[in-house]
């Protein structure tokens, strides 16, 4: 038995081993973060749409801040501003060829959308459409772009989509604005829409949806379902509740944006913030505890007069008094103690220097000591 296990073999086959664990437990990535240069994003922003009375203000605005805020976050991103059906096409092939194994991706779309058979459509600038059916025809499926990502292997999708509002096109063949369809969220999908599933966010709403996203996707260490819930609080606040967005998530596990925020992820403001409260409040007993304690021992500083008295050095003069009463072999202090409180309660409105002089033995003992002071 001693042999067989000290056999330099054996031994060679252990050292491997435990090199091995080493290595793979340096460099594997955290559980919920992607590797860097893993994580993509199509950032699409269509306002001019010819059909409309006026281009939108908020999507091309909104793609560009977004879209820098992902960079920041370590996604490889791409910003497309006004696309037709074609161009709008090949950002989304272009997309998909990024996608990894394992890797993070996101596709965010601001402008119109329809519904249709249960289906939320992203509708490009050029799309002619009369009926529902020209809405499959030109527009693309929400739910096929994830299903796309889900094939090329991406481990994470996210979908933000803020296009739930009344548009030209589906006037054509609608009484009413129908919104989005709810999108289901299959695993290791998160979907985050401006409105709930089959509403429109109304016209006179202020736009604070993606400022909102924004914000949220700054806070250090945040997990994506925090981000999504945080920003529809936000929103339904600042807008009162006249807008509250939705969002579905199938996650298994947190995940945080982008690969700056897992240097990050151990920091929670919102628990320290708990914890700083109720230490402040701790700290500021001793503070009122401190000036009572100090009054019980010295009841005589009762004039406001007494107050400069206390603020000039007054340690500094007790033991300087306490110097010459030694040297001189007088009373103790304490009588020299006794005599100025009755001073300092009978002089209400006249000066420290009057107290010393129509003060009898005490006034010598005050007055010898700053000529044998330390100082």
């Amino acid at each position: 038995m001693l042999q067989r296990n000290g056999h330099p073999g054996a031994m060679r086959q252990r050292l491997r081993f435990f090199l091995a664990l080493i290595l793979l437990s340096t460099v594997a990535p955290p559980a919920g973060f992607a590797e860097q240069g893993d994580n993509v994003a199509l950032v699409i922003g269509n306002a001019a749409y010819p059909d409309a009375e006026a281009p939108l203000k908020e999507p091309v605005s909104d793609a560009r801040a977004l879209g820098a805020e992902f960079k920041r976050r370590g996604f490889d991103v791409d910003i497309q501003e006004n696309l037709k059906k074609e161009p709008m096409r090949r950002a989304l092939d272009r997309f998909y060829g990024k996608i990894k194994s394992g890797s993070t991706a996101v596709i965010f779309f601001s402008g119109f959308g329809i519904q249709s058979d249960r289906q939320s459509y992203m509708i490009p600038v050029d799309a002619q459409i009369w009926n529902e059916g020209d809405v499959r025809r030109d527009g693309f499926s929400l739910d096929k772009v994830l299903g796309e990502m889900t094939a090329k292997g991406a481990q994470v999708k996210i979908a933000i989509v803020d296009a739930s509002r009344r548009n030209p096109f589906e006037r054509r063949f609608r009484s009413v604005s129908a919104g989005l369809a709810a999108i289901t969220a299959t695993k290791g999908t998160v979907v985050m829409s401006s409105a709930p599933p089959d509403s429109v966010v109304s016209d006179s709403t202020s736009p604070v949806f993606v400022t909102e996203l924004i914000k949220e996707l700054k806070v250090s260490g945040a997990t994506i379902e925090q981000v999504f819930n945080h920003t529809r609080m936000d929103v339904s606040r600042a807008t009162q509740g006249q807008q509250v967005p939705w969002f579905s998530s199938s996650l298994e596990e947190d995940v945080v944006f982008g690969s700056q925020s897992s240097s990050s992820a151990s920091a929670a403001p919102q628990p320290k913030s708990d914890s700083q409260t109720t230490t402040a409040a701790k700290s500021k007993e001793p503070e009122t505890s401190a000036p009572k304690a100090k009054e019980s021992e010295a009841p005589a500083s009762t004039s406001k007069e007494q107050a400069p008295a206390a603020k000039s050095k007054e340690p500094a003069k007790s033991k300087e008094a306490a110097a010459p009463a030694a040297k001189s072999k007088e009373p103790t202090p304490p009588k020299s103690k006794e005599a100025a409180a009755p001073a300092a309660k009978s002089s209400d409105k006249s000066s420290d220097k009057s107290n010393a002089k129509s003060s009898d033995q005490p006034a010598t003992a005050t007055a010898k000591p700053p000529v044998t002071s330390p100082d």
